[in-house]
């Protein structure tokens, strides 16, 4: 559990990319990003790989570390940007609706942090 056979068992963002983003954006959070092969809907699956991995993944997704293993393949510089569209609760509204309400605004949010003049522009 934790690695795929024969690939690293952690990946890591770039550093340059990391330090261009925290300087024009003050209120994002860095956090550890793990990867699962199953859809985490409820949240004792999340406690499940949050007890595996020593309660040291903060968020996770299921694409993750296909993207890092892949830019690393290719020599290609990677940072992961996640905007939380929804989150699990114990006995509250579903994530569905959350992600329904959420995803419009993340959708603008993450247009403006992948945008040629975000990173272009040296302010």
């Amino acid at each position: 559990m934790g690695q795929i056979p024969g690939e690293l068992p952690s990946y890591y963002s770039d550093k340059k990319l990391i330090a261009t983003i925290m300087a024009k954006v003050s209120h994002i959070q860095t956090a550890v990003l793990g990867s699962s092969d199953i859809f985490i809907d409820k949240i004792e699956y999340f406690e499940h790989i949050k007890t595996k991995f020593k309660n040291k993944i903060d968020v996770v997704d299921m694409e993750g570390c296909s993207f890092f293993q892949v830019a690393l393949n290719y020599q290609i510089p990677i940072v992961s940007i996640k905007i939380v569209t929804d989150y699990l609760q114990v006995n509250k509204k579903s994530s569905k609706i959350q992600f329904k309400q959420n995803l419009s605004q993340a959708g603008i949010l993450i247009c403006e942090l992948i945008s040629p003049e975000f990173f272009n522009n040296k302010e």
